[in-house]
């Protein structure tokens, strides 16, 4: 109706709080109760307030009006402004109100003067005077005559401009002043847009969760943090101690005239000094350092224990053998000790071996060194190991040494391989998780005493730190080497290099040499004496001549006996085989492959004996074909240029040298004087240069007391690790080195990593996916409750609301609902990377699903996003829409 519109129409003026308000003919349309209750309300606000009423009724005006302005049409011609007249007090019980009104104090007793001033008042009157005494006649005619409780009558007089009081405004004042609507009130309202369609809320919440969830998930892997990852994974991975390694940082530059053409930054392994010890026990408290008789770059050498008897058939859990030794001197909480042993008071050939050792000793049998009979140990009786010995094996350069078992210290490897422990088929993936596993912690590392390492240095060094450079010198240009009278067609042949030379002489002779005509102290022009590899494919087809023809007499003296001589043909060529070995590089190298289908290699080292037969053989081999016209060759050899094959001369082998631990002396050979210089001068570096330059460039000097390949700490407290895991890989500027931690979490990680910068990408764009497939949920479902409040929304809007208003109430109802998403996948995005880090510890071995605070803030992020770009784009329409517009288009 006419007065609805009317008071909403009022309501929405006076919701505002204006400082002016202007009502037309505001009780037009109101009956008289209500139109009085208006007025009232106007009157009261212009107290603090300007109010303007446009009326054609005089009596509220007068009433209500305060100031008058009569216009006709468009004029002015009346400008009132409303005082008050105060009473003249003629006695004490009388008074005069204007001209016309005389009022008498009530209970007054009134003197002669008194009723002379009323008897003279009702003289003077023109007309009618009623006098009266009730209460409610005279409460009507104040009301009427407009007299105040004071006796003072209001009037209107002529308005002067200059008597009107203007109040002054500051700046701030005079901006205009928005309608708000409450925050509480917006979120009321926006809330209770969620009972409009409960089931399509509900879906709208589970899709959106579904989707806030994924996205929480793959921003662990776009937001992937090598570090945090590395912090978790050790965290949660039940280490007892963490493992440190030493590398340097090195710059390899190929210039050419000076300019570089390439450069390459690498690293390389290094070893720890016995200060680099003490510093980290000082820091971490208690450390303890590993060391192996490998080079620094060598890979995990295998100390192989020969006296057990690996005659089960399953080898998917145990392996006799240490990797490397541990220096203690005394008590460590490194290690628990489950024997009553004392790390103090180990000899040097003393050692305490991992409860995991144990357990493969006990799987495999223990023979006893000296009497060979089985040693009985049970299981988790650990003391029926001590006092034994253990023959342990260097499977670099073929030494065994003796060592006697003090204890045994606990190291088993985790739960989840006991399965590999029965004979049924393993999971391959288990197993090689196991192998690889067992390579770190200290599963075959010894625990011995600090004298340890110099009391088997010589026993135990590997065949690289025996390298011996015999005093050659590189040449420029090398040489084919190869003999005159050779039968390529039948094998037998010398083929070999010449790239390094020497003088020979008696004073300068380190390797061992054989001679085919006696002993020389000096070789003379046009004789040479090569290296044992040049000759060792002559020999070897000699060798399969012999095996051959031992063969054919066997079968000569027993046809049917072919599996006999195939014995012996065997039997022979393996022995020869070894000798050959021995001459060639000082060791035999053999190989076996176990039950787990791995080859391990087995090296033995020759001695004087082993020296002594080689040669015997090879010169039983030369003699016993010097009948042959063709074999052996006349001693003649060739030396031809690598560039041409031109021939640059012919020389007779007096010898060879043998036992030369390496082949890194396979190309040399000597000369007698004469000849070593002029093929240094025809080959040599002094003359040549080629423009080319090779710099390896790094601050890294080695110390020479760098021993320690690891260095072993008590697994520290949180804030330690994550210290410890963001200083790793960190480079030192003063000597280019850095550490990195040796375990088998670091291995699985470096892969781990690289498959995750690969994809990082698709895991960004599948969270992207995932954030607008929630805007697009919510946009929808915001979409659906605007429909339904397309009423309510011009109602708002006809009593003052803002388009801000409206976006404010449907922005409260989609952060509801996204704070619901928000919450619920934060929940299940904990629990769903703790699940898949549990599943993938055992695949991976690496916790890859870290929900950090980066990824929750992204979510939160996200959630905050969605709601407003699903919240703005359905209510910008319908916010610009006037209010009847939204009414109506119901």
């Amino acid at each position: 109706s006419g007065g609805q519109k009317q008071r909403i129409a009022i309501a929405r003026a006076l919701v505002k709080n204006p400082e002016i308000i202007m009502a037309d003919e505001p009780t037009g349309a109101l009956d008289s109760n209500t139109g009085k209750q208006v007025f009232d309300t106007l009157k009261k606000l212009s107290e603090q307030k300007l109010v303007i009423v446009v009326s054609h009724d005089r009596e509220f005006a007068e009433i209500y009006g305060d100031r008058i302005i009569e216009l006709k049409d468009g004029k002015i011609i009346s400008d009132v402004t409303k005082t008050k007249i105060a009473a003249t007090q003629e006695s004490e019980n009388v008074s005069f109100i204007g001209s016309d009104t005389i009022s008498v104090k009530s209970g007054a007793k009134l003197t002669d003067a008194d009723l002379k001033k009323i008897r003279d008042f009702l003289t003077l009157s023109q007309g009618d005077v009623i006098i009266s005494n009730g209460k409610e006649e005279i409460r009507d005619f104040k009301k009427a005559a407009r007299i105040d409780e004071n006796g003072a009558r209001e009037s209107f007089k002529e308005t002067k401009e200059e008597e009107i009081q203007r109040k002054k405004y500051a700046a701030e004042d005079s901006r205009f002043i928005r309608s708000k609507l409450p925050a509480r009130h917006a979120i009321r309202i926006g809330a209770s847009g969620m009972k409009v369609k409960p089931f399509r809320l509900f879906f709208t919440i589970l899709l959106s969760f579904i989707a806030f969830t994924m996205f929480g998930l793959f921003s662990t892997l776009t937001f992937y943090d090598e570090k945090s990852v590395a912090a978790e994974t050790y965290a949660t991975s039940g280490y007892t101690s963490l493992q440190f390694q030493k590398q340097y940082r090195y710059t390899y530059t190929q210039k050419h005239n000076g300019e570089v053409t390439y450069s390459y930054e690498s690293t390389r392994s290094a070893k720890f000094t016995p200060g680099d010890l003490a510093a980290y026990g000082e820091k971490y408290g208690d450390a303890v350092g590993i060391f192996d008789y490998a080079p620094a770059d060598y890979y995990q050498p295998s100390y192989t224990i020969q006296n057990a008897s690996r005659n089960n058939n399953s080898d998917y859990y145990q392996n006799p053998k240490f990797n490397g030794f541990a220096a203690v001197s005394g008590e460590t909480s490194l290690f628990e000790i489950v024997t009553e042993s004392d790390l103090g008071k180990l000899g040097d050939d003393e050692v305490l071996i991992s409860s995991y050792l144990y357990d493969s000793l006990q799987f495999y049998g223990l023979i006893d060194a000296e009497s060979g009979e089985k040693i009985e140990l049970q299981a988790n009786r650990y003391d029926d190991i001590v006092g034994k010995k253990l023959t342990v094996y260097s499977e670099m350069n073929g030494t065994a040494v003796t060592l006697t078992v003090r204890g045994v210290f606990r190291c088993d490897p985790p739960e989840k391989y006991d399965e590999l422990k029965s004979e049924s088929a393993p999971d391959n993936m288990l197993r090689y998780q196991l192998q690889e596993e067992l390579g770190y912690d200290f599963y075959y590392t010894a625990l011995v005493n600090e004298n340890f390492y110099e009391a088997h240095e010589a026993q135990f060094a590997s065949h690289e730190s025996q390298r011996v450079d015999y005093n050659f010198e590189s040449l420029r240009s090398g040489f084919q080497l190869s003999n005159e009278l050779a039968d390529e067609n039948d094998g037998r042949f010398i083929y070999g290099s010449v790239d390094r030379i020497g003088k020979f002489s008696s004073d300068n002779i380190k390797p061992d040499f054989y001679f085919y005509e006696g002993v020389k102290e000096s070789l003379s022009d046009e004789e040479i004496i090569v290296p044992f590899n040049a000759l060792r494919e002559y020999y070897q087809t000699l060798s399969n001549d012999k095996a051959q023809k031992i063969y054919n007499e066997a079968i000569e003296a027993n046809p049917d006996d072919w599996e006999n001589a195939e014995k012996l043909q065997r039997e022979y060529s393996e022995r020869v085989n070894k000798y050959l070995s021995f001459l060639a590089n000082g060791y035999y190298e053999s190989y076996f492959i176990d039950e787990n289908d791995e080859e391990t290699h087995v090296y033995e080292k020759a001695d004087e004996e082993d020296y002594a037969a080689a040669l015997a053989e090879t010169e039983k081999l030369f003699k016993e074909y010097s009948s042959n016209d063709e074999y052996p060759w006349n001693g003649n050899v060739t030396l031809s240029f690598y560039e041409n094959n031109e021939t640059y001369g012919t020389y007779k082998v007096v010898g060879f040298f043998y036992g030369t631990a390496s082949d890194q002396n396979s190309g040399a050979a000597y000369f007698a004087d004469g000849d070593f210089e002029s093929i240094k001068a025809v080959a040599g570096y002094e003359d040549y240069d080629d423009g080319y330059e090779y710099v390896e460039e790094t601050k890294y000097v080695e110390p020479k007391d760098a021993i320690y390949t690891h260095i072993a700490i008590a697994f520290p407290d949180r804030l330690t690790l994550n210290q410890i895991v963001n200083g790793e890989n960190a480079v030192n500027e003063t000597d280019d080195t850095f550490y990195s931690l040796y375990s088998y979490i670091s291995a699985n990680l470096a892969s781990v990593n690289s498959m995750i910068e690969m994809f990082e990408q698709i895991f960004l764009w599948v969270g992207v996916v995932m954030a607008v497939f929630a805007v697009l949920l919510l946009f929808n479902f915001i979409s659906v409750s605007i429909s339904y409040k397309k009423k309510e929304i011009g109602i708002l809007r006809a009593v003052g609301a803002r388009s801000a208003d409206v976006f404010k109430i449907f922005y409260s109802e989609s952060t509801i609902i996204s704070g619901i998403c928000f919450v619920l996948a934060m929940i299940a995005s904990f629990v769903a990377c703790y699940v898949l880090n549990t599943t993938l510890a055992s695949q991976l071995g690496a916790a890859i699903f870290v929900f950090g605070p980066l990824s929750w803030l992204v979510l939160l992020g996200i959630a905050v996003v969605t709601s407003f770009i699903a919240t703005f784009l359905p209510v910008y329409g319908i916010a610009k829409r006037k209010p009847v517009e939204s009414i109506r288009a119901l």
